[in-house]
């Protein structure tokens, strides 16, 4: 019998695309099961009220909570990296890991990583965000030497009405984006109904989507030595498989 791997995953409180999506995603594992804790998180935007959702000490607070489930792993499955910047979910994981004695990972973490390894240099980027809280995120994937050649966004800021977002609206924005020819398309949202899009929109235009709720599981299945080539219609970013080293 296989060993039970539990992983541990946080999420913003009005958040309801995750916990489904994720389990399904997992489902080929029988071994493997997901558990998700929240922490208060309505708005996404440049307020300050908006920016002080992602204090570090709230995300502790449902971390320690999580690991009374004996868990083997933390993550962040969220964004806020992608406009507050990236070495804060570095500093996020080491405060998790020094918390709960777990490893931790993000799913930006988890995204820079597959864009690396992809050796993506240019980008197409589809989130639900308002304009400023998009413009952050190109201008820090510039600063890591990525460039954004195509963006959409939806100018919207109540978390909720992300997984609100109709499915024909996400395969609208997805081709809006990959008429550029980008190396690869990030749904940048771990509250739009997109992860089980990204393998269409794949056949259909021939360029890697990299989904931040896949991106999270991917990231943190690697680190537990799972082969992730055992998900399926998820999208390519599963064929990678185990983390090498």
């Amino acid at each position: 019998m296989e060993k039970s791997i539990r992983i541990s995953i946080l999420t913003p409180s009005s958040n309801i695309a995750l916990e489904l999506l994720v389990s399904s995603m997992i489902s080929a594992f029988p071994n493997i099961s997901a558990h998700f804790g929240r922490f208060p998180v309505t708005e996404i935007s440049l307020r300050n009220t908006a920016l002080a959702q992602f204090d570090t000490s709230r995300i502790l607070e449902a971390a320690k909570l999580l690991k009374d489930a004996r868990v083997d792993i933390i993550v962040w499955d969220g964004t806020a990296a992608g406009w507050r910047g990236f070495s804060g979910d570095e500093a996020l994981c080491q405060a998790l890991t020094a918390a709960t004695d777990l490893p931790a990972t993000t799913a930006i973490l988890g995204m820079n990583e597959a864009i690396a390894m992809a050796r993506v240099q240019t980008l197409g980027l589809f989130s639900p965000y308002l304009k400023d809280v998009q413009e952050r995120i190109i201008q820090n994937y510039r600063d890591l030497g990525v460039q954004v050649i195509a963006e959409h966004h939806l100018d919207l800021k109540v978390n909720f009405d992300f997984s609100q977002v109709p499915e024909r609206k996400l395969y609208e924005m997805a081709f809006s984006v990959a008429h550029k020819r980008p190396d690869a398309i990030a749904f940048y949202c771990s509250n739009l109904m997109s992860p089980q899009l990204a393998a269409p929109i794949e056949g259909a235009t021939g360029i890697p989507v990299f989904d931040a709720m896949s991106t999270a599981i991917w990231k943190a299945l690697r680190m537990l030595n799972v082969d992730t080539s055992g998900i399926t219609g998820w999208g390519s970013l599963f064929k990678v498989g185990r983390q090498q080293g």
